[in-house]
C-alpha cells in the first residue's frame, strides 16, 4: 500500500489535471499502477484467511486504483476519475483501521 500510496503522491505533484507534465505522465503511472495490482492481488489471492474486512478493504483498495490507472485520459480529470480516487482513500481507512490496532503500521 506504501509503493501505492508513494506513486499516487508523484503522480499528482506532476500537476494539476490537464496539465502537459500531467498528461505525460499517465502511461507510466499506468503501467506502474497495473503491475503493483497485480502483484497486491497475487498477495490478496494467496493470503484469503485473514479477516474478511481486512480482505475486502484491500481488495477495494487495489480494485479502485486499478480502475483509475485505467481510465485516465489527457486532460482534465472527470467526475468518475475523482470518485475512484476517493473511494481508493475510504477503502485505505479499512487496512489501516485494522493493522493499526495491531500494531503494524502501513507507513
Amino acid at each position: 500500500m506504501r509503493e501505492s500510496a508513494d506513486r499516487g503522491k508523484a503522480f499528482v505533484n506532476l500537476g494539476h489535471t490537464g496539465t502537459p507534465e500531467r498528461d505525460a505522465g499517465i502511461p507510466s503511472f499506468a503501467s506502474d499502477t497495473n503491475n503493483w495490482a497485480q502483484r497486491a492481488q497475487d498477495v490478496l489471492d494467496a493470503h484469503s484467511a485473514p479477516p474478511r474486512y481486512l480482505t475486502r478493504m484491500l481488495q477495494r483498495f487495489v480494485d479502485d486504483r486499478r480502475a483509475y490507472a485505467a481510465s485516465l485520459q489527457p486532460g482534465p480529470a472527470t467526475d468518475a476519475d475523482g470518485a475512484a480516487w476517493n473511494d481508493s482513500l475510504v477503502a485505505a481507512s479499512g487496512p489501516y483501521q485494522v493493522c493499526g490496532d495491531l500494531g503494524v503500521p502501513l507507513w
